[in-house]
């Protein structure tokens, strides 16, 4: 299975192309952040389910990755010598509310649902 989302993942950016593949270090390094920053929310989660109420981690959670995106997103729009602003890109109601439909329901229900279930996943250590 992983194999298949790998492959999946490599036709997406179209890493067949080397036209298109540009492999940097900044990028490299993002990833591994991630998937850091992501290892250590689900040990966090895992290990306070029982203590720690899960809307409240998901409540903790939302806040900073939004802000830190928020930070992210200046930054590089600050770097860009603001010739794009891509932060206000979207201009119609219609395309905000396809947004709040996509951040409510996939992104927000899907961890809502995953930091429920780890009450529920084997593999805490007994306390």
């Amino acid at each position: 299975m992983l194999a298949l989302v790998l492959v999946g993942c490599a036709l997406v950016v179209r890493a067949y192309d080397p036209a298109i593949l540009r492999i940097s270090w900044l990028g490299a390094i993002v990833g591994l952040l991630i998937a850091l920053t992501h290892t250590v929310y689900v040990l966090a989660g895992q290990r306070n389910a029982l203590s720690i109420s899960p809307w409240a981690t998901l409540a903790y959670t939302m806040t900073f990755g939004s802000l830190t995106l928020l930070a992210l997103a200046l930054a590089a729009d600050q770097f860009a010598q603001m010739t794009r602003s891509y932060i206000w890109a979207i201009e119609t109601p219609a395309a905000w509310a396809i947004l709040a439909i996509i951040a409510i329901g996939p992104t927000l229900g899907g961890y809502a649902l995953f930091t429920l279930s780890l009450r529920h996943v084997p593999g805490r250590s007994p306390d």
